[in-house]
């Protein structure tokens, strides 16, 4: 049944909102996928994300008690000031249910560009604050599956933990490992045959995860465990309307509050590789 009247419009739109804004930012955020996410108490406005030294391994002799050793805990500031929003307004002119309609597509495509821009920011982090960079055509010869396999190398090197570890590969680098014989093997790499799905899934202890984010090196990739990043949001993506009576619309905002910060000091579990 169609909504007739301003209040349940409103109650409609509102129903809607959470889940296509909950769903749009799991499909079109890459970064959440890939970096270790914080829960934050109401009121907080930074949290201090605990860096700790790697431990030593001692031999145990009985009658002698162990040294313990002393721990500085260095911490990342996690700063929650990053408030972005969009706006937009709608007519009343048009009818109730077709606003309803319309509303519902500005939001799903409100929430993709906020995706997009935690994507710019957080992968933009990673490349600038990594000194570790490596270039495909000048280090590797082109090989994509050599450059995967020399940040597989650097890691281990790292004792970087071998879970969580991603490649967040451009659009031009998928397309060099799909053009690669040795990837669309699937006999040899155990996935589903990337030819037919179009998108390689794991290679080397790497997911491979796609995005088209300016921040993401062109023709090239980062390489990184996800605890390399902290993620946390102080404010979910909310919906604000205010009626416009003298302009006979109605206007809407969409924003969040959130932060983020490099927790990898060492630059140990990041790689970049350019083209």
């Amino acid at each position: 049944m169609a909504a007739t009247g301003s209040a349940e419009l409103q109650s409609v739109i509102e129903k809607r909102v959470s889940d296509i804004v909950t769903e749009t930012l799991i499909q079109e955020a890459v970064s959440l996928g890939v970096i270790k996410q914080y829960p934050v108490a109401g009121g907080m406005d930074r949290l201090d994300i605990p860096l700790f030294n790697t431990m030593s391994v001692v031999d145990v002799v009985e009658g002698t008690d162990l040294t313990p050793e002393t721990i500085a805990v260095a911490t990342a500031k996690l700063n929650l000031n990053r408030q972005k929003a969009v706006a937009w307004a709608l007519s009343k002119r048009a009818s109730v249910q077709s606003k309803i309609d319309s509303v519902t597509q500005a939001v799903k495509n409100g929430s993709r560009e906020l995706a997009a821009e935690i994507d710019d920011f957080v992968f933009g982090a990673m490349v600038t604050g990594t000194g570790d960079t490596k270039g495909l055509a000048a280090d590797f010869a082109g090989d994509e599956l050599a450059a995967l396999a020399n940040s597989k190398e650097q890691m281990d090197l790292a004792n970087v933990p071998r879970q969580g570890r991603f490649i967040i590969a451009s659009p031009g680098f998928v397309s060099g490992l799909l053009g690669n014989n040795n990837v669309i093997n699937a006999d040899k790499y155990g996935s589903e045959n990337p030819i037919q799905a179009g998108f390689v899934s794991r290679i080397y202890g790497f997911t491979i995860v796609e995005s088209s984010s300016s921040a993401v090196p062109v023709g090239g990739y980062i390489a990184e465990q996800m605890d390399s990043t902290a993620f946390a949001r102080q404010m979910d993506v909310m919906l604000l309307r205010e009626e416009k009576a003298l302009g006979v619309r109605d206007d809407y905002s969409m924003s969040h509050l959130y932060g983020s910060v490099l927790t990898d000091s060492g630059s140990k579990r990041i790689v970049i590789v350019t083209a």
